[in-house]
């Protein structure tokens, strides 16, 4: 017997699987939005939403770099804040988004993606981050040979390293000079700055470090030329010719 003309055929049920906003939360937990977005790309490429999750990875990607450029720049405590919001965020915009669509999917008898894929695209990501933050940072120094560094008048030198740039040495630079103790003479100052630390170090002749007075001068200034490195505290090292750590501190207003 024919059916009725009135009578629907059951809907298939799917045969692909989609991340639900759980999956979306871990993975950006563990490999930033951009790990997170990349799931609810892949749900909208299986949805047929192809041109929405271009745009989901592309403002993923902006928001990850902002983020990546905020951590630098702010004291460390602010970094757990952050991520919390960063992950409940895009568990919300995952909802908003894709929850309709995934609880359809499910009542049609699809199937969720499981965890594992969303913990292993997280940790994906986060090994590329920290990747291209090698390369954008240590690499040009190992290619180099040295450290790059600015010339202050003709002999006097800064060499910087880690996160420090070319205008970090040369105001450093500046300062020195300011101060009396570049004089074009030869000296050399090395200057490493960290996400959260700034080192000043200062090539001395042999046993500058064991007499008080001297290690008393350096300090000022260390003092009087923090400002110019982005201020207190500062780490001040007297180093050998040999470059050999002979004398460290931590320097505070």
């Amino acid at each position: 017997m024919l059916p009725a003309a009135d009578e629907t055929q059951p809907e298939q049920t799917p045969s692909y699987t989609l991340f639900d906003a759980n999956a979306v939360a871990l993975a950006t937990f563990f490999g930033s939005p951009v790990a997170g977005a990349s799931l609810m790309a892949l749900n909208d490429r299986r949805l047929g939403h192809a041109r929405r999750a271009v745009i989901t990875l592309v403002l993923a990607v902006a928001a990850t770099a902002l983020v990546i450029l905020l951590g630098w720049n702010i004291p460390q405590g602010f970094s757990v804040p952050i991520a919390i919001g960063l992950v409940i965020g895009m568990q919300r915009t995952a909802v908003s988004v894709q929850g309709a669509a995934v609880e359809d999917h499910l009542q049609r008898g699809g199937r969720l993606g499981s965890k594992w894929p969303a913990f292993g695209m997280g940790m994906a990501f986060l090994v590329g981050i920290f990747a291209v933050i090698f390369l954008a940072v240590f690499i040009p120094t190992y290619i180099a040979g040295e450290s790059p560094k600015v010339v202050i008048g003709s002999k006097d030198e800064v060499y910087y390293s880690g996160l420090a740039t070319r205008d970090d040495a040369q105001a450093l630079g500046s300062a020195l000079k300011n101060a009396g103790y570049f004089r074009d003479k030869g000296a050399d100052v090395y200057l490493e700055k960290g996400k959260n630390s700034t080192v000043v170090s200062f090539v001395v002749k042999d046993g500058i470090w064991n007499q008080p007075e001297m290690v008393t001068s350096f300090e000022a200034l260390g003092r009087e030329v923090a400002p110019s490195v982005g201020g207190f505290p500062i780490e001040l090292r007297l180093l050998s010719e040999a470059l050999s750590v002979e004398k460290d501190e931590v320097i505070n207003p």
